[in-house]
């Protein structure tokens, strides 16, 4: 014998589904640099190391070590009741070398040189530019 459905139901169910499935691909976290994070297309560091950035977003959020969601999958950053474009930029096992900037930071401008306290040098990949003037701040390069 057929049971019957109807299709408020099936709806409900379906997206009942995705909601989980959506769930279970984000992981709770903190974010622990910067402080406060603004969510103005920046770089950030999450409680297990990983490095992400904001894309294209500028919300002005002014959240200190805030407690977020990340969902690799969609590359989406939940917080506060938002949702914000982001891309990884390295996990902690890409991470090659950690050190200070010798001298002043500047911020980078596409083609920037980073010369290391250890006196390693590295160069700036891809684009993007970032104005920020700091005192021989610490440093995780990855390739």
């Amino acid at each position: 014998m057929l049971k019957k459905f109807s299709l408020a139901s099936l709806l409900f169910v379906l997206s009942s589904i995705t909601s989980a499935q959506v769930i279970a691909a984000c992981v709770s976290s903190s974010i622990k640099f910067p402080v406060p994070f603004l969510g103005n297309d920046e770089v950030f560091q999450l409680a297990d190391g990983d490095l992400w950035q904001v894309m294209y977003e500028y919300q002005y959020l002014y959240a200190y070590y805030p407690s977020v969601q990340i969902c690799p999958d969609t590359n989406t950053l939940l917080i506060n009741g938002k949702s914000l474009k982001v891309q990884k930029v390295a996990d902690v096992s890409n991470i090659l070398v950690e050190s200070f900037v010798s001298g002043t930071w500047r911020g980078w401008g596409g083609d920037t040189i980073v010369t290391l306290t250890n006196g390693q040098q590295w160069k700036q990949s891809g684009i993007g530019n970032s104005v920020s003037i700091e005192t021989s701040p610490k440093v995780r390069m990855s390739q």
